[in-house]
Order: structure tokens, then sequence, then C-alpha cells
């Protein structure tokens, strides 16, 4: 079962990058460019999570005391460029301006 809401703690523990989202800012950016989105935005873009269960994130975004779960999906960045927002990337992609 899929886990959509972590405490503070909890996403400390994991060593992933969380961004603060109020302020919009990265604790780390360990990948140089990143497409980053909660399950809800890879419906809509129409790039799902796994059902099964077998993909974990690889960041999370503060929500309130909460922080959830954001997958990776930059393999369909150049599908997906013209529909994301800044803030579900991390990084910046060459050669795009």
């Amino acid at each position: 079962m899929l886990k959509r809401r972590y405490s503070l703690q909890e996403v400390q523990e994991t060593g992933l990058p969380w961004m603060n989202e109020i302020e919009r800012v990265w604790s780390s950016a360990p990948y140089p460019f990143a497409v980053l989105l909660p399950e809800e935005r890879c419906m809509q873009l129409g790039v799902p999570i796994l059902s099964s269960g077998r993909e974990y994130p690889s960041a999370f975004r503060s929500r309130g005391n909460e922080f959830i779960p954001l997958y990776d999906r930059t393999d369909v960045y150049k599908l997906l460029k013209n529909r994301l927002f800044p803030y579900e990337l991390m990084g910046s992609k060459e050669g795009d301006h």
C-alpha cells in the first residue's frame, strides 16, 4: 500500500531531498536535473505511478505539517515540458531556455 503522507522525521530518515512548499527551496539538490511530481500530477499528465507499490518516492514536498511523496518523471520531460510548473523541476535541463 502506498503511503501518501509523511512526517518531517520520516522524510529526514529517507535521506531524500524535500521542498519547502512556501519558500520553494530544496533541502538539497542531489539530482542535476529532475522532474518530480506528486501522485495527482502524475495522473493528470498521463504518467501514473505504478499501482503495484513497487515505485518509491524520489523526493518530497511539504504540504502544511506533512510531506507528500514526489515521483521521478524525468524520462518523459520532453513530452511534458510545456505543461510543467517551475517548482516541479529540480535543477535545469541543458539546452532548454
